[in-house]
């Protein structure tokens, strides 16, 4: 139930918001089986405290909705949409638009996968809500995508540029099935065998992880010197706990996590 009132009130206050302003001029960008436009969604507890976190991150305001029973706002890193909503949803998730959506979900139904929940409104088809094997929602919305704000110009965070959602899982076989039954393909770098696997829709990147030392599903941003974004995070006030940590030798992460309990790992390449 809090899966389907988390979808249904995403919907409403979308429909509601963008239906009634203009529309943004549209930017060229790929499209993936499961919709032409992908936001990360996030589910808040006070939207004031997390539009403050994230503007101190260098996050920027595309849209929101502040006041009534179910505030939200659409934030921006430079590459990627944020959504964060004051309503429980399993998060964070991935929210994908397209108005053909109904179409969408019977080709990918057409290969035995199942979705948790399909809803309808009006008696049409509004939604489909699923959620993965690594706890990431992921919901397919029957909605004009062209309604939705667009980033023009990309730009760069305190915490760097969006590489991928990473996901810890405990069966990577089962996991990359699942992503792969929803039009996700190796990405570069991929390797099809191992406890790590890389896949992307064209839209947005997915790092499934079999043994993750981070708990829950993250935001990771990568970064040339992690000693400069550390000291802009420090200088920004943004609490930070251990220092960079040695990733197999190889790479420095620096992890931070939202007043939610949302983990951003900053990765130095």
């Amino acid at each position: 139930m809090i899966r389907k009132l988390g979808v249904l009130i995403l919907i409403l206050t979308l429909t509601i918001h963008c239906g009634s302003e203009k529309k943004t001029e549209p930017t060229v960008q790929t499209t993936s089986p499961s919709g032409n436009t992908v936001h990360i969604s996030l589910s808040v507890k006070k939207l004031a405290v997390s539009l403050e976190f994230f503007g101190t991150l260098g996050f920027r305001k595309s849209d929101s909705r502040e006041d009534g029973q179910n505030p939200w706002a659409l934030i921006s890193d430079g590459r990627m949409l944020i959504m964060l909503s004051q309503n429980p949803f399993p998060s964070p998730g991935l929210t994908y638009y397209a108005p053909d959506m109904k179409k969408r979900v019977e080709q990918i139904e057409q290969s035995g996968f199942k979705f948790d929940d399909i809803l309808s409104a009006g008696g049409k088809f509004s939604s489909a809500v699923v959620r993965s094997p690594g706890g990431v929602g992921f919901s397919l919305i029957a909605f004009d995508d062209k309604a939705l704000p667009k980033i023009k110009e990309p730009f760069e965070v305190k915490c760097g540029s969006f590489q991928e959602l990473s996901v810890p899982v405990n069966d990577i076989k089962i996991s990359r099935q699942f992503w792969q039954n929803l039009g996700f393909k190796p990405a570069a770098g991929d390797s099809a065998t191992g406890p790590v696997a890389t896949l992307t829709d064209g839209l947005i990147r997915l790092g499934l992880y079999q043994n993750a030392v981070f708990p829950s599903p993250a935001l990771t941003y990568s970064v040339k010197d992690l000693k400069i974004n550390l000291q802009l995070l420090e200088q920004a006030g943004i609490p930070i706990g251990k220092q960079p940590a040695a990733l197999q030798g190889k790479q420095r992460v620096l992890q931070i996590v939202s007043p939610d309990n949302h983990f951003i790992r900053i990765v130095e390449e």
